[in-house]
């Protein structure tokens, strides 16, 4: 379940002047999203055909997906990777694992954990963004 939670970030207010009416200033306010760390565990099962440096492929595709790269625009999945407030599924995080294992047959995925998901997703609320970084993957192969 999900429960509404506060930003904990403090707003700004920034005072905007038009360059053609110097006159005319407007205060915005905006505020950073809080990042969530993402702690990404995948074990592979090798059947024999993954190439020794498949753990930094995998990492890669992982860091290429989540920043909207890795499948072309044209099939409309994750052109933009993960948005603010929007949860992290682990079904989705095996896209860019199975792109790169599926390209040498046979081998598959074992466990893929995130830390902190509860039923499968990781939630993230409306004021934070899931952050992606190649030191939080692990990948163990078998």
């Amino acid at each position: 379940t999900f429960q509404f939670q506060e930003p904990t970030t403090t707003a700004v207010d920034v005072d905007v002047t038009s360059k053609e009416y110097p006159d005319n200033v407007q205060m915005i306010r905006f505020a950073r999203p809080d990042y969530v760390d993402i702690k990404m565990t995948a074990v592979i099962h090798n059947v024999g055909s993954l190439p020794s440096n498949v753990a930094d492929l995998i990492k890669e595709a992982i860091m290429d997906f989540t920043s909207g790269e890795l499948v072309p625009s044209q099939y409309g999945f994750k052109k933009a990777g993960f948005a603010i407030g929007e949860s992290v599924p682990i079904s989705t995080m095996m896209t860019p694992v199975n792109k790169v294992i599926g390209s040498y047959g046979g081998s598959y995925i074992q466990t893929l954990t995130i830390t902190n998901e509860v039923n499968g997703v990781l939630e993230i609320s409306p004021f934070q963004l899931a952050r992606f970084s190649t030191e939080n993957i692990a990948v163990n192969i078998s």
